[in-house]
Order: C-alpha cells, then structure tokens, then sequence
C-alpha cells in the first residue's frame, strides 16, 4: 500500500513540476497547483468524501475566509453551495483544510 501511494504522489508532484515550469504567473501556477492536489486526492479518498475550495460557515453563521481547499464529508452533511468552481460547506463536514 505504502508503495502504491508513494508512486501516486511522485506522479502527481512530477505533473505538477512539469506544468508549472511553463506558467510565468504565480497565481495561475498556484491555481494550476490547486487543481493537481483536488485531483488527485478525490482519485485516492473514498467516495463519501469531495475536496472544495470555497468558504467553511459554522452554525452561528461565522464564515471562514477563502479557503483553497477543504476536505469534507459530503453524504452526511453537504455542501450548502455548491456552485461551479467555489463552495460554502458546514464546519461540521470538514476533515482539514489546506489554506
């Protein structure tokens, strides 16, 4: 198992390294960044679990700032936006968040 995911990551580290030498500007290499990690954690989490990125809001209405990307489970508690590129997800659902 460890091997499996050790080859998983090198791949996903190479792919980020190779695409990210022809981006110039810091914040598309940053969102280009992003997406490989989503990526390749919802192809290596179980099912019941999605990666957003977007805001986290707690029962009393506190909302979190920009969040690039949060880890949460989606069948107990999903998101209460799910938009096309950006979400609003209930503190109770978040597993980490990775800012």
């Amino acid at each position: 198992m460890k091997k499996h995911y050790a080859g998983l990551s090198t791949r996903m580290l190479s792919e980020i390294d190779t695409i990210s030498a022809s981006i110039s500007h810091a914040g598309e290499k940053g969102r280009n960044n992003e997406h490989v990690l989503s990526a390749f954690l919802n192809a290596s989490l179980p099912k019941r679990y999605s990666v957003s990125t977007g805001k986290v809001v707690a029962a009393g209405g506190q909302e979190s700032g920009q969040v690039d990307l949060i880890v949460h489970d989606r069948v107990n508690t999903p998101s209460l936006v799910e938009a096309c590129v950006w979400s609003l997800v209930p503190i109770e659902s978040v597993l980490q968040l990775y800012l």
